[in-house]
């Protein structure tokens, strides 16, 4: 399944086929109402209702149900759009949710932490290998720990929304707020341009490899935005302080006779 007016963008199957399998086990129960005025008031007429759901075979309709109000919980007023009765279904209207966004697969973005072998920012590069990470050019010792986190973060990047697949003036794509380049163990890599939206507190995700541009918010980015390579690598310990024992005497010691 894909969002054909979103460039064939993967939908969430298991979202469509919950739905379908739902729909398949609608039963009509008695009607509610038949007339103009219950269909008005419903919210199932022709020309004013909730939701109008149609289903498409390889040969064109299969039926067309419109839904309005909920009379309770998981329930809607629909009917058949060829039945002038209304009936009280056994859906939600979450399960036919008009946003598109509900829609879409969310992992593609996703990818296996162990397979991470490289991670370059704009002006630092972690490599990994038996021993662990280290930065490239670099003889500082890498903070191991900061740099599994980097990692975890980088291979659960999430998303809000799908912006499109057209870049916009309002992406600001030519401003980037950072870049990374992700490099895997089996050679496969991922380029990522990611700015923050005009007039927004969200950013745009390009990956190099797909058409789309991702609606990221901060908290998707956090640990991620503003990361320097002074950050990964690990601090010189401070020197101890004097032991208690060697500090000087006291001035009320050095008056005692």
């Amino acid at each position: 399944w894909v969002l054909a007016e979103l460039a064939d963008f993967p939908a969430a199957p298991g979202k469509v086929e919950q739905l379908l399998t739902r729909l398949a086990a609608l039963k009509r129960p008695l009607p509610v109402a038949t007339s103009e005025d219950a269909r008005q008031r419903f919210k199932v007429a022709d020309t004013g209702f909730e939701r109008r759901l149609t289903l498409e075979g390889k040969d064109g309709p299969l039926g067309t149900l419109l839904l309005g109000d909920s009379p309770g919980f998981k329930r809607l007023f629909g009917r058949p759009a060829d039945d002038p009765a209304v009936y009280d279904l056994n859906l939600a209207l979450a399960d036919v949710s008009s946003r598109r966004d509900d829609w879409l697969a969310t992992g593609l973005l996703r990818l296996e932490q162990e397979q991470i072998a490289r991670i370059a920012g704009a002006d630092w590069t972690l490599l990994r290998d038996k021993d662990g990470w280290r930065l490239e050019g670099s003889d500082q010792p890498v903070d191991q720990t900061k740099a599994d986190d980097v990692a975890m973060r980088i291979a659960n990047l999430g998303y809000r929304g799908v912006l499109g697949a057209k870049d916009q003036p309002a992406y600001r794509q030519q401003e980037p707020k950072l870049t990374l380049t992700v490099g895997l163990a089996d050679g496969v890599s991922r380029s990522y341009r990611i700015s923050q939206l005009e007039n927004s507190q969200d950013y745009a995700l390009k990956d190099a490899d797909r058409p789309y541009y991702f609606r990221l918010s901060a908290d998707d980015l956090e640990g991620l935005l503003d990361l320097h390579a002074s950050q990964l690598t690990t601090q010189p310990a401070t020197p101890d302080q004097p032991d208690a024992a060697a500090e000087p005497p006291t001035s009320d010691e050095t008056a005692t006779p």
